[in-house]
């Protein structure tokens, strides 16, 4: 929506300069959409500076694109891996102003995060807590399994559509997908989802 109603039609004919600006531009709208706070405005604007950043720095007309995200091949090559790592990791980073209740929290969760990077000891506990708790075992393991399916299937138009699987195997799989997420819920509380926070 962003992109055909607002970007395309203040970046139609315009020179490189004034596109780049409207994307930026266009980025901050949209972080200001999720929430009139400085968070998603510094969420927004960031995105749009990386993006325009990937434009100016790294995209070029004379190197061959393949259409299916991460390479045709199955296993990538080493520069595209570290490619996605990146990308994830950055937009990992970015979500912390997404969800951070002011400018000051996101900084002192960024700063934490950066300081604390290297040290084997945060590895070590992080996977304490994961091992501890059945929920997080099971949503990192589900989400391993989505993203390897997503992978197999990347030249796929919709990688997790399934159409193409026998019907048995599609409903065991849809049906393991319900329980898993009926496993997932709390029994406690329940935690709004984000947008309805709007």
């Amino acid at each position: 929506w962003f992109r055909d109603y607002v970007f395309m039609p203040l970046a139609e004919r315009r020179s490189r300069v004034w596109a780049l600006a409207f994307l930026v531009f266009t980025f901050v709208l949209s972080g200001l959409w999720h929430g009139a706070g400085w968070t998603f405005l510094v969420w927004g604007g960031l995105n749009g500076l990386l993006v325009a950043g990937e434009i100016v720095f790294f995209s070029s007309k004379s190197r061959r694109k393949s259409a299916t995200p991460g390479g045709d091949n199955l296993i990538p090559h080493p520069v595209t891996m570290m490619k996605i790592l990146l990308t994830f990791g950055t937009a990992s980073l970015l979500a912390v102003f997404f969800r951070a209740q002011s400018i000051t929290d996101a900084t002192v969760i960024l700063t934490k995060i950066v300081s604390q990077i290297f040290w084997l000891e945060s590895y070590g506990r992080l996977a304490e807590q994961i091992t501890s708790s059945q929920a997080m075992s099971v949503t990192l393991i589900a989400l391993s399994v989505f993203v390897l399916a997503e992978w197999v299937q990347k030249s796929r138009p919709h990688p997790l559509r399934l159409e193409h699987l026998p019907t048995g195997l599609r409903w065991f799989v849809y049906t393991s997908a319900i329980w898993v997420g009926l496993l997932l819920m709390p029994t406690t509380h329940a935690n709004p989802f984000i947008y309805f926070q709007f």
